[in-house]
């Protein structure tokens, strides 16, 4: 499958959200796909993620951390490769294992999320700076995955 190389700008949505729309149609480029998951550059620097779309048109977002390492955002114009992927698993870190071990049911329903939701709480718990704030993480997601909840 080809890679598609275009020049883009980062625009927000309504919500605030920083995205790339796609310039061509990657169920025409690269076939049809439940998901389209996309990995590549942007100035030189590597991402992966999937692409959204909305009235016709394709789209990715561009996060804060990626923007952080782009040194752009938006109205900024960039330089994108882009070729289809697959999707990335969540890591699930040896503490929110335990916990979800000495809660039942919480591991199947962590297993049964899309790795979207998975890395979100993978993050979230990560993103912790200190043991006590970890630890307090951890205990919410299991109780917001036991209360059969996607997202905190």
């Amino acid at each position: 499958m080809d890679a598609q190389e275009f020049r883009a700008e980062l625009e927000a949505d309504q919500r605030g959200t920083v995205r790339i729309r796609m310039p061509f149609d990657p169920t025409t480029t690269w076939g049809s796909r439940p998901r389209q998951y996309i990995r590549g550059t942007i100035d030189d620097t590597e991402f992966s993620g999937s692409l959204g779309s909305r009235g016709g048109q394709w789209y990715f977002p561009v996060n804060k951390a990626l923007q952080k390492k782009l040194g752009a955002g938006p109205g900024s114009t960039v330089r994108v490769r882009v070729e289809p992927g697959e999707p990335e698993e969540a890591t699930v870190p040896g503490d929110l294992t335990a916990a979800m071990a000495g809660a039942p049911g919480t591991g199947d329903f962590f297993a049964g999320l899309s790795g979207f939701y998975q890395r979100q709480y993978v993050e979230w718990i990560e993103g912790a700076k200190s043991t006590d704030t970890r630890a307090t993480r951890v205990a919410t997601v299991v109780r917001l995955l036991g209360e059969g909840r996607k997202q905190r």
